[in-house]
């Protein structure tokens, strides 16, 4: 019986490895990546290069339900409980529809701590947007609207007055929601420019 187990277990192991190996699938033969290879990098290449991880499908429209499996691949593996990796699987899945599960993803990516930026308004101003809730939208753009800028509030590499800064941050992308209401989260977010005050 030992023997059965561990002969299951070599066998469970050598089909997970396979599989990891196997390319994500997508619609087209451009959205192929070597997974095993992918989920090898450590988060920050993963998430933030240009030449590797998610964002190498990403580029592409057609892969982007690619790209936001291969997260979802990554996260799984890794047991990840990214705030990162789910805000951007969330946005990869509001590009190409899935608003329920991107939905799902959003809520995940929120700050479970002191928000005095405004990150969270910002992820709940863009769940209101897919579930098509102009006034919780509304509400959520008037509380970020309502937040004191910080004290001395800069960013990183950035030289200019505090005054010059733009405040609250993420308000473009709320008002590009706005402005956009009841378009698709690809239009609203990558082509709606909110209306120059």
């Amino acid at each position: 019986m030992k023997k059965f187990a561990l002969a299951l277990g070599v066998m469970t192991l050598a089909t997970l490895t396979s599989l990891l190996s196997l390319p994500v699938m997508a619609s087209s033969a451009a959205c192929q990546v070597n997974t095993k290879k992918e989920l090898s990098l450590d988060e920050k290449h993963f998430d933030q290069s240009l030449q590797a991880g998610w964002r190498v499908l990403a580029r592409q429209p057609k892969c982007r339900e690619a790209a936001a499996d291969l997260i979802e691949a990554y996260r799984k593996a890794h047991h990840s409980k990214s705030i990162t990796l789910a805000w951007h699987e969330a946005q990869m899945r509001a590009m190409v529809g899935q608003n329920d599960k991107a939905v799902a993803l959003f809520k995940q990516a929120k700050h479970p701590k002191a928000d005095p930026f405004g990150w969270n308004l910002y992820v709940d101003a863009t769940v209101a947007f897919l579930q098509n809730n102009k006034p919780q939208l509304l509400k959520d753009r008037k509380e970020m609207m309502a937040l004191p800028r910080p004290k001395g509030y800069l960013p990183a590499g950035k030289v200019a007055k505090d005054s010059d800064l733009k405040w609250p941050l993420y308000i473009d992308k709320v008002d590009a929601f706005v402005s956009c209401f009841g378009s698709s989260y690809q239009h609203a977010y990558s082509e709606c420019s909110a209306p120059k005050s």
